[in-house]
C-alpha cells in the first residue's frame, strides 16, 4: 500500500515541477537567482515554499518509513541520507540546483542498487561458503 502513496506523490510532485509556474521558478530560482530577482520572481516567497515542500514530503516519507517498519525508533531513516544524494547525483540532479527532476532520480535511484544489492549478495554468499567449508 506504501508504494501505491509514494507513485502517487511521485506523480504529484512531477506535475508540479514540469507543468506549472511554481515549479518551473523553482528551476528558475535553483539555477540563477540573480535572474530570477531581475525577472521579479518573488525570491522569498518562492524559497520559503520550497523548503514548506519539502518539509511536508520529508513528513510523508518518514511516515510511511515508520509505517512499514512497525517501529517509532528515532535513528530509523539514518542511513537513507547518503543514498538518497547518491540516487540524486547518478540521475543527474545538480546539486548547486537548477537541473534535475524526479524522472532523473527515479532512474538514478534505478541504476545504483540499495544495500543488499546483487555485488553485496554476491560477496555475502561467497562468505557464507567459505564459512561452511571451515566448518567442514
Amino acid at each position: 500500500m506504501s508504494i501505491i502513496y509514494a507513485v502517487a506523490v511521485g506523480i504529484a510532485l512531477h506535475l508540479l515541477l514540469q507543468y506549472t509556474v511554481v515549479g518551473r521558478s523553482f528551476y528558475v530560482l535553483g539555477s540563477n537567482p540573480r535572474a530570477a530577482i531581475v525577472a521579479g520572481w518573488p525570491r522569498r516567497r518562492l524559497l520559503a515554499l520550497a523548503y514548506i515542500l519539502s518539509a511536508l514530503l520529508t513528513a510523508v516519507g518518514a511516515l510511511i518509513l515508520t509505517a512499514r517498519a512497525a517501529s517509532g525508533a528515532p535513528n530509523l531513516g539514518g542511513g537513507l541520507s547518503l543514498q538518497t544524494i547518491a540516487a540524486a547525483v547518478i540521475g543527474g540532479v545538480s546539486l548547486t540546483g537548477g537541473r534535475g527532476g524526479l524522472v532523473s532520480v527515479c532512474l538514478g535511484r534505478a541504476v545504483r542498487p540499495a544495500r543488499g544489492g546483487l555485488a553485496a549478495r554476491a560477496r555475502g554468499r561467497a562468505a557464507d561458503r567459505a564459512h561452511f567449508r571451515r566448518r567442514a
